[in-house]
Protein backbone atom coordinates (compact mmCIF):
# COMPACT_ATOMS: atom_id res chain seq x y z
CA UNK A 1 0.00 0.00 0.00
CA UNK A 2 1.04 3.81 -0.09
CA UNK A 3 3.95 4.40 2.02
CA UNK A 4 2.26 6.74 4.57
CA UNK A 5 -1.40 5.86 4.15
CA UNK A 6 -1.07 2.16 4.54
CA UNK A 7 2.40 0.79 4.57
CA UNK A 8 1.75 -2.64 4.86
CA UNK A 9 2.05 -5.36 2.51
CA UNK A 10 -1.40 -6.05 0.88
CA UNK A 11 -2.50 -9.82 0.31
CA UNK A 12 -3.94 -10.44 -3.06
CA UNK A 13 -6.32 -13.33 -3.36
CA UNK A 14 -7.23 -12.97 -6.94
CA UNK A 15 -5.71 -10.82 -10.05
CA UNK A 16 -8.77 -9.16 -10.97
CA UNK A 17 -8.88 -7.63 -7.10
CA UNK A 18 -4.84 -6.26 -7.56
CA UNK A 19 -5.95 -2.69 -8.61
CA UNK A 20 -9.37 -2.52 -6.22
CA UNK A 21 -7.16 -3.55 -2.81
CA UNK A 22 -4.63 -1.67 -3.87
CA UNK A 23 -6.82 1.55 -4.50
CA UNK A 24 -8.51 0.93 -0.91
CA UNK A 25 -4.66 1.34 0.21
CA UNK A 26 -4.04 4.60 -1.48
CA UNK A 27 -2.14 3.33 -4.32
CA UNK A 28 -3.72 4.25 -8.29
CA UNK A 29 -1.69 1.13 -9.59
CA UNK A 30 -3.00 2.21 -13.70
CA UNK A 31 -0.89 4.69 -14.61
CA UNK A 32 -3.24 6.30 -17.58
CA UNK A 33 -5.79 5.99 -15.13
CA UNK A 34 -3.68 8.20 -12.57
CA UNK A 35 -2.59 10.71 -14.77
CA UNK A 36 -5.89 11.25 -15.58
CA UNK A 37 -7.26 11.71 -11.87
CA UNK A 38 -4.15 13.79 -11.41
CA UNK A 39 -4.71 16.29 -14.35
CA UNK A 40 -7.96 16.68 -13.00
CA UNK A 41 -6.68 17.73 -9.18
CA UNK A 42 -4.50 20.26 -11.36
CA UNK A 43 -7.09 21.88 -13.18
CA UNK A 44 -9.53 21.99 -10.23
CA UNK A 45 -6.59 23.74 -8.08
CA UNK A 46 -5.56 26.02 -10.23
CA UNK A 47 -9.49 27.35 -10.57
CA UNK A 48 -9.57 28.16 -7.21
CA UNK A 49 -7.79 31.56 -8.63
CA UNK A 50 -9.59 31.53 -11.98
CA UNK A 51 -6.69 30.29 -13.61
CA UNK A 52 -5.68 27.33 -15.43
CA UNK A 53 -2.33 25.41 -15.64
CA UNK A 54 0.13 24.95 -17.99
CA UNK A 55 -0.41 21.94 -20.59
CA UNK A 56 2.72 20.31 -20.31
CA UNK A 57 2.59 16.86 -21.37
CA UNK A 58 6.58 16.12 -20.76
CA UNK A 59 5.76 17.52 -16.87
CA UNK A 60 2.41 15.57 -16.74
CA UNK A 61 3.89 12.22 -17.57
CA UNK A 62 7.10 12.49 -15.42
CA UNK A 63 5.22 13.75 -12.40
CA UNK A 64 2.86 10.78 -12.93
CA UNK A 65 5.09 8.11 -11.81
CA UNK A 66 6.60 10.21 -8.89
CA UNK A 67 2.97 9.81 -6.90
CA UNK A 68 0.90 6.77 -6.32
CA UNK A 69 -2.35 9.27 -5.18
CA UNK A 70 -3.20 11.47 -7.32
CA UNK A 71 -3.40 14.98 -5.39
CA UNK A 72 -2.61 18.50 -5.61
CA UNK A 73 -2.19 21.72 -3.74
CA UNK A 74 -2.19 25.12 -5.09
CA UNK A 75 0.21 27.64 -3.70
CA UNK A 76 1.64 31.37 -4.68
CA UNK A 77 4.50 33.18 -5.08
CA UNK A 78 4.94 37.10 -4.74
CA UNK A 79 4.06 39.17 -7.92
CA UNK A 80 7.34 40.83 -7.68
CA UNK A 81 9.01 37.91 -9.88
CA UNK A 82 6.64 38.33 -12.37
CA UNK A 83 8.91 40.85 -13.67
CA UNK A 84 11.44 38.14 -14.71
CA UNK A 85 11.04 36.86 -18.27
CA UNK A 86 8.25 34.52 -18.19
CA UNK A 87 10.24 31.41 -19.08
CA UNK A 88 12.58 31.72 -16.27
CA UNK A 89 9.59 32.20 -14.17
CA UNK A 90 7.97 28.61 -15.75
CA UNK A 91 11.58 26.93 -15.78
CA UNK A 92 12.03 27.34 -11.80
CA UNK A 93 9.14 25.76 -11.51
CA UNK A 94 9.28 23.04 -13.77
CA UNK A 95 12.96 22.15 -13.63
CA UNK A 96 13.43 22.31 -10.06
CA UNK A 97 10.09 21.59 -8.25
CA UNK A 98 7.74 19.96 -10.96
CA UNK A 99 5.45 22.56 -10.76
CA UNK A 100 2.75 23.18 -13.26
CA UNK A 101 2.84 27.26 -14.11
CA UNK A 102 -0.98 28.97 -13.95
CA UNK A 103 -2.42 31.37 -16.19
CA UNK A 104 -5.21 33.60 -16.40
CA UNK A 105 -8.11 33.05 -18.56
CA UNK A 106 -6.01 35.88 -20.81
CA UNK A 107 -3.12 33.82 -21.01
CA UNK A 108 -1.23 36.32 -18.39
CA UNK A 109 1.18 34.21 -16.20
CA UNK A 110 -0.35 34.33 -12.64
CA UNK A 111 1.52 34.41 -9.11
CA UNK A 112 0.54 30.65 -8.67
CA UNK A 113 1.66 27.22 -9.00
CA UNK A 114 0.07 23.87 -8.52
CA UNK A 115 2.28 20.88 -7.53
CA UNK A 116 1.58 16.79 -7.18
CA UNK A 117 1.86 15.66 -3.88
CA UNK A 118 1.69 12.18 -3.08
CA UNK A 119 -0.43 12.50 -0.11
CA UNK A 120 -3.89 12.84 1.29
CA UNK A 121 -5.18 16.71 0.23
CA UNK A 122 -5.83 17.43 3.75
CA UNK A 123 -2.60 17.86 4.41
CA UNK A 124 -1.89 20.98 1.68
CA UNK A 125 -1.69 23.54 4.04
CA UNK A 126 1.05 22.13 5.94
CA UNK A 127 2.79 20.68 2.92
CA UNK A 128 1.95 24.03 0.92
CA UNK A 129 4.83 26.85 2.83
CA UNK A 130 7.56 24.16 2.08
CA UNK A 131 6.67 24.27 -1.42
CA UNK A 132 6.56 27.77 -1.78
CA UNK A 133 9.69 28.40 0.21
CA UNK A 134 11.58 26.13 -2.05
CA UNK A 135 10.36 27.90 -5.20
CA UNK A 136 11.00 31.89 -3.66
CA UNK A 137 15.01 30.71 -3.60
CA UNK A 138 15.18 29.41 -7.01
CA UNK A 139 13.11 32.83 -7.98
CA UNK A 140 15.35 34.65 -6.33
CA UNK A 141 18.00 33.18 -7.84
CA UNK A 142 16.87 34.05 -10.78
CA UNK A 143 15.85 37.72 -10.02
CA UNK A 144 19.50 37.84 -9.40
CA UNK A 145 20.67 36.86 -12.38
CA UNK A 146 18.60 39.06 -14.56
CA UNK A 147 19.75 41.82 -12.49
CA UNK A 148 23.39 41.13 -13.36
CA UNK A 149 23.15 40.13 -16.35
CA UNK A 150 21.00 43.49 -17.97
CA UNK A 151 23.52 45.60 -16.15
CA UNK A 152 25.30 45.96 -19.38
CA UNK A 153 23.76 45.91 -23.24
CA UNK A 154 24.39 42.11 -24.90
CA UNK A 155 26.12 44.28 -27.58
CA UNK A 156 29.00 44.71 -25.46
CA UNK A 157 29.52 40.82 -23.70
CA UNK A 158 30.18 39.34 -27.89
CA UNK A 159 33.84 39.74 -26.83
CA UNK A 160 33.15 37.72 -23.74
CA UNK A 161 32.41 34.61 -25.81
CA UNK A 162 36.17 34.95 -26.90
CA UNK A 163 36.72 33.30 -23.57
CA UNK A 164 34.53 29.79 -24.57
CA UNK A 165 36.26 27.11 -26.51
CA UNK A 166 33.80 26.11 -29.14
CA UNK A 167 35.41 23.09 -30.25
CA UNK A 168 39.35 21.98 -29.52
CA UNK A 169 41.23 22.81 -32.45
CA UNK A 170 38.88 24.56 -33.93
CA UNK A 171 38.59 27.92 -32.42
CA UNK A 172 36.73 30.23 -29.79
CA UNK A 173 32.46 30.37 -29.82
CA UNK A 174 33.72 34.27 -30.99
CA UNK A 175 35.26 32.80 -33.84
CA UNK A 176 32.13 30.68 -34.89
CA UNK A 177 29.63 33.74 -34.28
CA UNK A 178 31.61 35.46 -37.03
CA UNK A 179 31.90 32.87 -39.48
CA UNK A 180 28.37 32.23 -39.40
CA UNK A 181 27.00 35.91 -39.41
CA UNK A 182 29.53 35.95 -42.94
CA UNK A 183 27.79 32.46 -44.08
CA UNK A 184 24.42 33.85 -43.13
CA UNK A 185 25.00 37.02 -45.08
CA UNK A 186 26.85 35.55 -48.41
CA UNK A 187 23.70 32.59 -48.46
CA UNK A 188 21.08 35.30 -48.35
CA UNK A 189 23.23 37.57 -50.79
CA UNK A 190 20.10 37.40 -53.38
CA UNK A 191 16.89 37.05 -51.27
CA UNK A 192 14.62 40.04 -51.63
CA UNK A 193 12.96 39.12 -48.21
CA UNK A 194 16.17 39.62 -46.04
CA UNK A 195 17.17 42.57 -44.17
CA UNK A 196 20.60 42.68 -44.57
CA UNK A 197 21.64 44.39 -41.44
CA UNK A 198 19.04 42.64 -39.25
CA UNK A 199 20.34 39.38 -40.46
CA UNK A 200 24.10 40.47 -39.68
CA UNK A 201 23.26 42.19 -35.93
CA UNK A 202 20.73 39.06 -34.88
CA UNK A 203 23.63 36.21 -36.36
CA UNK A 204 26.66 38.41 -34.30
CA UNK A 205 24.09 38.27 -31.11
CA UNK A 206 22.80 34.50 -31.76
CA UNK A 207 25.05 33.43 -28.72
CA UNK A 208 25.89 36.16 -26.58
CA UNK A 209 23.56 34.57 -23.80
CA UNK A 210 26.07 31.86 -23.23
CA UNK A 211 28.45 34.14 -21.40
CA UNK A 212 25.25 35.28 -18.70
CA UNK A 213 24.77 34.62 -15.29
CA UNK A 214 21.24 32.96 -15.88
CA UNK A 215 22.56 30.36 -18.61
CA UNK A 216 26.22 29.85 -17.29
CA UNK A 217 25.70 29.22 -14.02
CA UNK A 218 22.03 29.04 -13.62
CA UNK A 219 22.04 25.08 -13.75
CA UNK A 220 18.14 24.91 -14.16
CA UNK A 221 18.23 27.76 -16.54
CA UNK A 222 20.86 26.45 -19.51
CA UNK A 223 17.89 24.45 -20.97
CA UNK A 224 16.92 28.37 -21.75
CA UNK A 225 19.57 28.79 -24.05
CA UNK A 226 18.48 31.64 -26.99
CA UNK A 227 15.56 32.41 -25.44
CA UNK A 228 17.34 34.25 -22.40
CA UNK A 229 19.20 36.14 -25.41
CA UNK A 230 15.85 36.83 -26.86
CA UNK A 231 14.22 37.75 -23.43
CA UNK A 232 17.11 40.60 -22.70
CA UNK A 233 17.46 41.45 -26.53
CA UNK A 234 13.66 43.04 -25.93
CA UNK A 235 14.45 44.17 -22.31
CA UNK A 236 17.37 46.03 -24.05
CA UNK A 237 15.20 47.46 -26.53
CA UNK A 238 16.68 45.83 -29.84
CA UNK A 239 14.45 45.36 -32.87
CA UNK A 240 12.12 42.28 -31.89
CA UNK A 241 13.37 40.90 -35.17
CA UNK A 242 16.75 40.71 -33.91
CA UNK A 243 15.51 39.44 -30.87
CA UNK A 244 13.75 36.52 -32.41
CA UNK A 245 16.80 35.02 -34.20
CA UNK A 246 18.64 34.98 -30.99
CA UNK A 247 16.27 32.34 -30.18
CA UNK A 248 14.83 30.90 -33.51
CA UNK A 249 18.29 29.80 -34.77
CA UNK A 250 18.27 27.16 -32.97
CA UNK A 251 14.65 25.80 -34.17
CA UNK A 252 14.10 23.08 -34.58
CA UNK A 253 15.72 21.92 -31.66
CA UNK A 254 14.22 18.56 -32.35
CA UNK A 255 11.86 16.84 -34.91
CA UNK A 256 8.01 18.04 -34.51
CA UNK A 257 9.53 21.68 -33.24
CA UNK A 258 8.29 25.15 -34.05
CA UNK A 259 10.21 26.58 -37.02
CA UNK A 260 11.23 30.19 -37.29
CA UNK A 261 9.01 32.98 -38.41
CA UNK A 262 11.16 34.58 -40.35
CA UNK A 263 13.90 33.84 -43.11
CA UNK A 264 16.47 36.02 -40.99
CA UNK A 265 16.14 33.08 -38.42
CA UNK A 266 16.44 30.60 -40.87
CA UNK A 267 19.32 32.24 -42.73
CA UNK A 268 20.86 32.20 -39.44
CA UNK A 269 20.23 29.01 -38.07
CA UNK A 270 21.33 26.99 -41.84
CA UNK A 271 25.04 28.64 -41.47
CA UNK A 272 25.05 27.47 -37.83
CA UNK A 273 24.65 24.41 -38.95
CA UNK A 274 27.21 24.04 -41.90
CA UNK A 275 29.45 25.40 -39.99
CA UNK A 276 29.16 22.85 -37.18
CA UNK A 277 28.93 20.12 -40.12
CA UNK A 278 32.09 21.13 -41.98
CA UNK A 279 34.12 22.18 -38.52
CA UNK A 280 33.41 18.91 -36.95
CA UNK A 281 33.92 16.91 -39.76
CA UNK A 282 37.21 18.49 -41.12
CA UNK A 283 38.26 17.01 -37.43
CA UNK A 284 38.03 13.60 -39.05
CA UNK A 285 35.12 12.69 -36.59
CA UNK A 286 32.69 10.42 -39.06
CA UNK A 287 29.26 9.00 -37.06
CA UNK A 288 28.81 5.10 -37.62
CA UNK A 289 26.31 3.09 -36.96
CA UNK A 290 24.26 4.17 -33.58
CA UNK A 291 27.18 5.81 -32.16
CA UNK A 292 26.98 9.66 -32.76
CA UNK A 293 28.30 11.66 -29.62
CA UNK A 294 28.40 14.76 -31.36
CA UNK A 295 24.74 14.79 -32.72
CA UNK A 296 25.41 15.55 -36.28
CA UNK A 297 22.54 13.79 -37.56
CA UNK A 298 20.66 16.05 -35.46
CA UNK A 299 21.97 19.11 -37.21
CA UNK A 300 21.73 17.23 -40.23
CA UNK A 301 18.22 16.66 -40.28
CA UNK A 302 17.81 20.04 -38.72
CA UNK A 303 19.71 21.96 -41.65
CA UNK A 304 17.39 19.93 -43.71
CA UNK A 305 14.23 20.94 -41.97
CA UNK A 306 14.96 24.98 -42.10
CA UNK A 307 15.59 24.72 -46.26
CA UNK A 308 12.37 23.04 -47.03
CA UNK A 309 10.13 24.43 -44.61
CA UNK A 310 11.57 28.23 -45.27
CA UNK A 311 11.60 27.10 -49.28
CA UNK A 312 15.31 28.74 -49.52
CA UNK A 313 16.51 28.11 -52.57
CA UNK A 314 20.34 27.55 -52.42
CA UNK A 315 23.29 25.48 -53.90
CA UNK A 316 24.13 22.99 -50.91
CA UNK A 317 27.23 22.05 -52.29
CA UNK A 318 28.45 25.70 -52.69
CA UNK A 319 27.12 26.71 -49.22
CA UNK A 320 29.17 23.57 -47.86
CA UNK A 321 32.30 24.69 -50.10
CA UNK A 322 31.71 28.23 -48.29
CA UNK A 323 31.61 26.79 -45.20
CA UNK A 324 34.03 24.43 -45.40
CA UNK A 325 37.28 27.32 -46.49
CA UNK A 326 37.88 28.34 -42.99
CA UNK A 327 39.29 25.41 -41.89
CA UNK A 328 40.93 24.74 -45.01
CA UNK A 329 39.81 21.58 -46.13
CA UNK A 330 38.25 21.64 -49.36
CA UNK A 331 38.34 17.44 -49.39
CA UNK A 332 35.69 17.24 -46.45
CA UNK A 333 32.63 19.24 -48.55
CA UNK A 334 32.21 15.60 -50.78
CA UNK A 335 31.75 14.15 -47.39
CA UNK A 336 29.39 16.51 -45.99
CA UNK A 337 27.23 16.42 -49.27
CA UNK A 338 27.20 12.63 -48.99
CA UNK A 339 26.13 12.90 -45.01
CA UNK A 340 23.34 15.08 -46.07
CA UNK A 341 22.24 13.49 -48.49
CA UNK A 342 21.70 10.05 -46.57
CA UNK A 343 19.95 11.95 -44.21
CA UNK A 344 18.21 13.88 -46.54
CA UNK A 345 16.43 10.49 -48.14
CA UNK A 346 15.50 9.20 -44.70
CA UNK A 347 13.86 12.94 -44.04
CA UNK A 348 11.88 12.48 -47.34
CA UNK A 349 10.99 8.66 -46.17
CA UNK A 350 10.20 9.26 -42.78
CA UNK A 351 7.95 12.29 -43.47
CA UNK A 352 6.53 11.85 -46.62
CA UNK A 353 6.95 8.04 -47.62
CA UNK A 354 9.02 9.13 -50.23
CA UNK A 355 11.11 5.63 -51.35
CA UNK A 356 15.13 6.25 -50.68
CA UNK A 357 15.51 5.07 -54.37
CA UNK A 358 13.53 7.78 -55.96
CA UNK A 359 15.35 10.17 -53.68
CA UNK A 360 18.82 8.72 -55.14
CA UNK A 361 17.08 8.97 -58.74
CA UNK A 362 16.71 13.13 -58.70
CA UNK A 363 19.48 13.25 -56.34
CA UNK A 364 22.15 12.01 -59.58
CA UNK A 365 20.34 15.12 -61.77
CA UNK A 366 23.64 16.75 -60.03
CA UNK A 367 21.24 19.47 -58.57
CA UNK A 368 22.28 20.75 -55.20
CA UNK A 369 18.54 22.67 -54.22
CA UNK A 370 17.03 20.98 -51.55
CA UNK A 371 13.58 22.33 -52.31
CA UNK A 372 14.00 21.61 -56.21
CA UNK A 373 14.74 18.19 -55.14
CA UNK A 374 11.51 17.37 -53.13
CA UNK A 375 9.78 18.67 -55.42
CA UNK A 376 10.74 16.27 -58.37
CA UNK A 377 11.02 13.39 -56.10
CA UNK A 378 7.48 14.38 -55.23
CA UNK A 379 6.27 13.93 -58.30
CA UNK A 380 7.47 11.15 -59.36
CA UNK A 381 6.32 9.32 -56.43
CA UNK A 382 2.95 10.61 -57.61
CA UNK A 383 3.33 9.04 -61.11
CA UNK A 384 4.49 5.94 -59.95
CA UNK A 385 1.06 5.70 -57.53
CA UNK A 386 -1.15 7.07 -60.52
CA UNK A 387 0.15 4.59 -63.24
CA UNK A 388 2.35 1.77 -61.78
CA UNK A 389 2.93 -0.13 -65.24
CA UNK A 390 3.78 2.48 -67.17
CA UNK A 391 6.40 4.06 -64.46
CA UNK A 392 7.56 0.35 -64.30
CA UNK A 393 8.06 0.13 -68.32
CA UNK A 394 10.18 3.30 -68.27
CA UNK A 395 12.26 2.68 -65.66
CA UNK A 396 12.56 -0.94 -66.83
CA UNK A 397 13.67 0.52 -70.43
CA UNK A 398 15.90 3.18 -68.33
CA UNK A 399 17.72 0.21 -66.77
CA UNK A 400 18.34 -1.57 -70.63
CA UNK A 401 20.00 1.72 -71.56
CA UNK A 402 22.08 1.99 -68.80
CA UNK A 403 23.25 -1.46 -69.12
CA UNK A 404 23.93 -1.17 -72.62
CA UNK A 405 25.73 2.38 -72.31
CA UNK A 406 27.66 0.93 -68.60
CA UNK A 407 30.98 1.18 -70.39
CA UNK A 408 30.57 3.76 -72.71
CA UNK A 409 32.02 7.32 -72.84
CA UNK A 410 32.00 9.90 -75.05
CA UNK A 411 30.32 8.94 -77.51
CA UNK A 412 29.37 11.35 -80.83
CA UNK A 413 25.81 12.71 -82.03
CA UNK A 414 23.61 10.49 -83.42
CA UNK A 415 24.14 10.72 -87.18
CA UNK A 416 21.18 10.28 -89.12
CA UNK A 417 22.20 8.71 -92.11
CA UNK A 418 23.16 5.85 -90.27
CA UNK A 419 19.99 4.55 -89.14
CA UNK A 420 19.50 1.39 -91.00
CA UNK A 421 15.48 0.69 -89.56
CA UNK A 422 12.88 3.15 -88.77
CA UNK A 423 12.93 2.50 -85.27
CA UNK A 424 15.81 4.63 -85.48
CA UNK A 425 14.82 7.81 -86.74
CA UNK A 426 11.28 7.27 -85.16
CA UNK A 427 13.08 7.21 -81.60
CA UNK A 428 15.64 10.06 -82.46
CA UNK A 429 12.69 12.69 -84.11
CA UNK A 430 10.76 11.78 -81.03
CA UNK A 431 14.04 12.23 -79.20
CA UNK A 432 14.53 15.67 -80.68
CA UNK A 433 10.81 16.77 -80.02
CA UNK A 434 10.82 16.27 -76.55
CA UNK A 435 13.94 17.36 -75.59
CA UNK A 436 13.25 21.44 -75.27
CA UNK A 437 9.76 20.35 -73.72
CA UNK A 438 11.49 18.45 -70.70
CA UNK A 439 13.88 21.05 -70.67
CA UNK A 440 11.69 23.74 -70.77
CA UNK A 441 8.96 22.38 -67.90
CA UNK A 442 12.35 21.43 -65.77
CA UNK A 443 13.33 25.32 -65.80
CA UNK A 444 10.37 26.17 -64.57
CA UNK A 445 9.91 23.62 -62.22
CA UNK A 446 6.72 22.04 -63.37
CA UNK A 447 8.18 18.29 -62.64
CA UNK A 448 4.45 16.66 -63.48
CA UNK A 449 4.43 18.12 -66.70
CA UNK A 450 8.18 17.02 -67.42
CA UNK A 451 7.91 13.50 -66.63
CA UNK A 452 4.89 13.22 -68.54
CA UNK A 453 6.95 14.54 -71.47
CA UNK A 454 9.20 11.94 -70.70
CA UNK A 455 6.52 9.67 -71.19
CA UNK A 456 6.12 10.23 -74.91
CA UNK A 457 9.62 8.23 -75.31
CA UNK A 458 8.08 5.33 -74.21
CA UNK A 459 6.55 3.94 -76.91
CA UNK A 460 9.47 4.70 -78.83
CA UNK A 461 12.08 3.12 -76.73
CA UNK A 462 10.01 -0.21 -76.49
CA UNK A 463 9.87 0.15 -80.01
CA UNK A 464 13.57 0.50 -80.91
CA UNK A 465 14.11 -2.74 -78.68
CA UNK A 466 11.75 -5.14 -79.98
CA UNK A 467 13.30 -4.42 -83.21
CA UNK A 468 16.84 -3.26 -83.27
CA UNK A 469 19.63 -4.91 -82.64
CA UNK A 470 22.50 -2.51 -80.75
CA UNK A 471 25.52 -4.86 -79.98
CA UNK A 472 25.94 -5.38 -84.05
CA UNK A 473 29.75 -6.26 -85.43
CA UNK A 474 29.70 -2.81 -87.81
CA UNK A 475 31.21 -0.13 -85.22
CA UNK A 476 29.81 2.28 -87.28
CA UNK A 477 26.59 1.02 -87.04
CA UNK A 478 26.75 0.02 -83.34
CA UNK A 479 28.53 3.17 -81.91
CA UNK A 480 25.45 5.40 -84.11
CA UNK A 481 23.14 3.41 -81.88
CA UNK A 482 25.11 3.85 -78.90
CA UNK A 483 24.91 7.45 -79.57
CA UNK A 484 21.08 7.44 -80.28
CA UNK A 485 20.25 5.86 -76.64
CA UNK A 486 23.29 7.85 -74.67
CA UNK A 487 20.97 11.08 -76.56
CA UNK A 488 17.53 9.45 -74.68
CA UNK A 489 19.39 8.58 -71.36
CA UNK A 490 20.29 12.55 -71.34
CA UNK A 491 17.14 13.94 -71.62
CA UNK A 492 16.04 11.16 -68.69
CA UNK A 493 18.96 12.47 -66.91
CA UNK A 494 17.36 16.31 -67.13
CA UNK A 495 15.45 14.64 -64.02
CA UNK A 496 17.66 11.90 -62.69
CA UNK A 497 19.08 8.59 -63.24
CA UNK A 498 16.00 6.18 -64.01
CA UNK A 499 18.04 3.22 -63.88
CA UNK A 500 18.55 4.02 -59.91
CA UNK A 501 15.37 2.72 -59.27
CA UNK A 502 14.73 -0.61 -57.93
CA UNK A 503 11.61 -2.63 -59.72
CA UNK A 504 10.32 -6.35 -58.86
CA UNK A 505 11.49 -8.75 -61.26
CA UNK A 506 15.08 -6.53 -62.22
Amino acid sequence: GHRLIAPNPVEIPHPREYESLLESRGVIADPERRKQLLWEKIEAAAKQVGGKPLSDEELLNEVVHLVEIPAAVLGSFPEVYLQLPEPVVITAMKQHQRYFAVFSPEGKLMPYFVAAINNRETYADRIRPGLERVLRARLEDARFYFQEDTRRPLRERVEELKGIVWREGLGSMYDKVVRVRDLALTLAEDDPEVDREVLALGAFLAKVDLVTEMIRDGKEFTKLEGIIGMEYALHQGEDPRVARIIFEHHLPRFPGDQLPTQKESAYVGIADRLDTLAGILSTGYEPSGSQDPLGLRRVAYGLIELILSSNIRLDLEEALRRAARPFGNGALVDRALRFLFTRFESYLEERLGIRYDLVDCVIASGVRDLVNLKKRAEALKSLMEEDPETFRRVVVGQKRVANILEKTEHLPAPAPRLFEKPEEGNLYEAALKVRPRVEAAIREERFTDALHHLLELREPIDRFFDHVFVMVEDPTIRNNRLSLLALVRSIFQLYGDFSKIVVEGE
